[in-house]
C-alpha cells in the first residue's frame, strides 16, 4: 500500500543514477539552439583570462564577445537527418481480424495518442530523444471506466478499451528500477504546472505532481511550492507531497515501453564535445572579424591634428614631407581560424560514421573512391537500423499489450515500415553479388544471390510477383563467372563522411 505522504527533499529529489539533469539541460541546447541557446550562451562561450579579472573593462570585453558569437546548430542537422534517414519508410500499424476490432488498430496511424498526432509524428519524436537523450518512452494510456460492462465486447463497443499510446520524454522519468534482465519494474515521473490565484491574477504557486507507475496502478503525488523558490529551484525543508490518487490498471505489466539504445550509439554524447569546441571557435573568428574590420588612418605630420579637418566634403591639404595613409591588420590569422573550424565541423561529420563503424572515425584526407561510398552507405544503413528496431520493437510491444487487455486474440497485428534507409543498399548488394558469382562457386549458392538481388530491387512486388521472380531466376541466371552489368540509375549522395563528389 502507498504512503500516504512522501518528503519531497529526501525521497523524491532523489534521482536515479542515470538520470543526469545538467546533461539534460545541456544536450537541449545544443540540439534545441535558437532563443533557448541564447539564454544560456554564456555557459558555452569559453571565458578567456583577461574576462576573468576585475574591472569594468573586463566585464565590457566579455559582454561584446558574447554579443558577436553566434550559434550555428550542426549538432541538429546531424540529428534531424538521421531521423529523416531512419522514418524513410513510415512506420505503420496493420491488422487482420473481424472487422469491428481490426478498426481500432488502425486508427492508431492517424491518432495514436488521442490528440491528433500520427504514429509516424510518436516516432519521430522517440527517435530524437533516444538520439539527444538516449531514453526515450511509450506510454499506454487507458480511458477511465466511467461505468461497469458485463464483458469485453460491451467494453470495446463503449470505446472503454481504446487505449492511447503516446510518449514520454528522458527529463520527465527521474527515477527506475530493472530487473537483471534489464527490464522495467517501475518508473517515477516529474511534471510541473503553473498555479494563479485567480482566473486572471499572477502565477503564485508550482505544482509539482510525482507519479509512480507499476505493474499494478499509478500513485500520484502533489506538492506546490511559490513561485520565487521555484525560480531558485529550491524546496522548504520540511516541504511534503500528498498521496493524491491511486489508480489501478488492468494492463497485468508495467504500461511505460523503453527504446533501449546503447551508449555507443548515443548521439548527442559523441557530439556535444565538438559542438561546443565549433561554436567557440567560429566565436573567436566572429569576434576577430568583427573588431578588426575597420581601416585605421594614419597621419604623418608635425601640425596641430585639431587644425587639421578631414571628412567627407573636405580633403586634407598636406605639406611637404607629410603623408596621409590607411593601415588594416594582418589577415594570417582569420585563414588559420577559417581552416580550424572547418576540420572540426568534418569532424563533427565524422562522429557518425565513426559510429557506424564503431571503432574508426572517417578519413581526415583525400577522396574515398565510388565502392568505398557505397561500402559507408552501407554502414550508415545498419546504424540507421539500430534506432529503427529499437522504435519499432517498442511499438510492436506496446500494441500487443493493449491487444491482451483488449482480448483480441483473433486479430493479427503487424508493424510495417522502419526497414528501408538508403537506395544506395541496392548497389552495394549489386556490386557484392556481381563479385560472388565471378567466383568458382556452386550454381545453388549463384541462385540463391540473384534471387537475394532481384527481390530486393523488386522489395515492392506482390507475393505472386515474387514467387514468378524465384522460378524466373532459376532459367535466367548469367553462367557461373559472367559479370553483372545492369543499367545505370541516377542515386542523391548523402554528405555524411565524404565530400558528395
Amino acid at each position: 500500500m502507498a504512503e500516504a505522504a512522501l518528503s519531497v527533499n529526501d525521497e523524491l529529489l532523489i534521482y536515479h543514477a542515470d538520470y543526469r539533469p545538467d546533461l539534460l539541460e545541456q544536450y537541449q541546447d545544443i540540439y534545441e539552439g535558437g532563443d533557448r541557446f541564447e539564454k544560456h550562451k554564456t555557459k558555452y562561450l569559453r571565458a578567456r583570462a583577461f574576462e576573468q579579472g576585475p574591472g569594468p573593462g573586463a566585464k565590457a570585453f566579455r559582454q561584446q564577445r558574447l554579443n558577436s558569437a553566434s550559434y550555428t546548430n550542426y549538432s541538429a542537422q546531424l540529428i534531424d537527418w538521421l531521423v529523416a534517414a531512419t522514418l524513410q519508410s513510415q512506420p505503420q500499424i496493420l491488422a487482420k481480424g473481424p472487422p469491428d476490432k481490426v478498426t481500432y488498430y488502425h486508427s492508431l496511424n492517424d491518432n495514436v495518442d488521442g490528440t491528433g498526432k500520427d504514429l509516424l509524428s510518436l516516432c519521430r519524436s522517440r527517435l530524437e530523444q533516444m538520439m539527444v537523450h538516449r531514453r526515450a518512452y511509450f506510454c499506454i494510456d487507458f480511458p477511465e471506466a466511467s461505468e461497469e460492462y458485463p464483458d469485453l465486447a460491451s467494453q470495446r463497443k463503449a470505446g472503454a478499451l481504446d487505449a492511447n499510446i503516446c510518449g514520454l520524454g528522458a527529463a520527465e522519468v527521474e527515477d527506475w528500477e530493472c530487473d537483471r534482465e534489464g527490464n522495467l519494474l517501475w518508473i517515477r515521473t516529474h511534471t510541473t504546472e503553473p498555479v494563479r490565484l485567480k482566473t486572471w491574477g499572477p502565477v503564485a504557486f508550482e505544482r509539482n505532481t510525482w507519479s509512480f507507475i507499476t505493474n499494478e496502478a499509478i500513485y500520484e503525488y502533489e506538492a506546490t511550492r511559490t513561485i520565487e523558490d521555484a525560480r531558485k529551484g529550491i524546496w522548504q525543508k520540511d516541504a511534503v507531497a500528498k498521496l493524491k490518487s491511486e489508480t489501478a490498471h488492468s494492463l497485468g505489466a508495467l504500461p511505460i515501453i523503453a527504446c533501449p539504445l546503447d551508449s555507443c550509439f548515443w548521439v548527442m554524447q559523441r557530439l556535444y564535445p565538438l559542438a561546443v569546441s565549433i561554436f567557440n571557435r567560429e566565436a573567436s573568428l566572429d569576434f576577430a572579424l568583427d573588431t578588426s574590420a575597420l581601416a585605421l588612418p594614419i597621419l604623418n605630420s608635425d601640425q596641430d591634428v585639431k587644425s587639421i579637418t578631414a571628412n567627407e566634403l573636405a580633403v586634407l591639404k598636406l605639406r611637404v614631407g607629410e603623408s596621409f595613409r590607411y593601415e588594416i591588420p594582418n589577415a594570417a590569422h582569420f585563414q588559420a581560424l577559417t581552416q580550424n573550424a572547418d576540420d572540426k565541423r568534418e569532424n563533427l561529420f565524422g562522429v557518425v560514421q565513426a559510429m557506424a563503424l564503431n571503432s574508426a572515425s572517417m578519413p581526415s584526407a583525400g577522396r574515398q573512391t565510388a565502392l568505398s561510398k557505397i561500402y559507408d552507405q552501407g554502414l550508415l544503413a545498419t546504424l540507421l537500423a539500430v534506432f529503427a528496431s529499437s522504435v519499432k520493437n517498442s511499438v510492436k510491444q506496446s500494441v500487443g499489450l493493449v491487444q491482451k487487455v483488449r482480448g483480441d486474440d483473433d486479430v493479427e497485428i503487424t508493424i510495417q515500415g522502419l526497414d528501408k534507409f538508403d537506395v544506395q543498399n541496392i548497389e552495394l548488394l549489386l556490386k557484392k553479388t556481381s563479385d560472388f558469382v565471378k567466383l568458382p562457386i556452386s550454381e545453388v549458392s549463384a541462385d540463391f544471390a540473384l534471387q537475394k538481388l532481384e527481390l530486393a530491387m523488386c522489395q515492392d512486388a506482390d507475393a505472386p510477383t515474387k514467387e514468378k521472380i524465384r522460378q524466373a531466376v532459376r532459367g535466367q541466371k548469367p553462367a557461373v563467372g559472367e559479370s553483372i552489368t545492369p543499367t545505370p540509375q541516377p542515386t542523391a549522395e548523402s554528405n555524411i563522411g565524404y565530400d558528395g563528389n
